[in-house]
């Protein structure tokens, strides 16, 4: 929006400044416009609550640390820590360090992992994540 001056002439002229005010304006619109998409691209677990993330460290303790967190089960292969899981931006495997790649992972099972998709409904599954974001 630019403001027309009018000179002696009366020829109008455009102002080569446009008006601060409009500018602030401006600019808090698309702030306000950005804000929400922020919140809608916020990782999942920012929402948990500390009672779902206490029921996620209680799946953690009975259904992944006997393997996870112990070095005396014998496998043929240690399975990784899973410590700052996602302070990393992949996986031990490779894999993009997300909750969805995680999710696919405790669903699916890989390696000696077996798949706890039966084993878990989607609320136990957020659950954990949760608390695998907290380690």
């Amino acid at each position: 929006m630019t403001r027309i001056l009018k000179t002696s002439r009366s020829q109008a002229t455009p102002n080569p400044r446009p008006n601060t005010t409009v500018r602030k304006f401006s600019r808090l619109v698309l702030l306000a416009a950005i804000l929400p998409m922020l919140g809608l691209t916020a990782c999942s677990h920012s929402r948990a609550s500390a009672t779902q993330i206490a029921r996620g460290k209680d799946i953690f303790d009975t259904s992944c640390a006997p393997c996870h967190e112990s070095s005396s089960i014998s496998l043929p292969t240690q399975p990784p820590k899973l410590d700052g899981l996602f302070q990393k931006s992949t996986l031990p495997s490779g894999a993009p360090a997300t909750d969805a790649q995680v999710r696919k992972t405790i669903i699916d099972g890989r390696g000696i992992m077996p798949p706890f998709g039966p084993a878990f409904n989607d609320d136990q599954l957020d659950a954990l994540i949760a608390y695998l974001h907290t380690r």
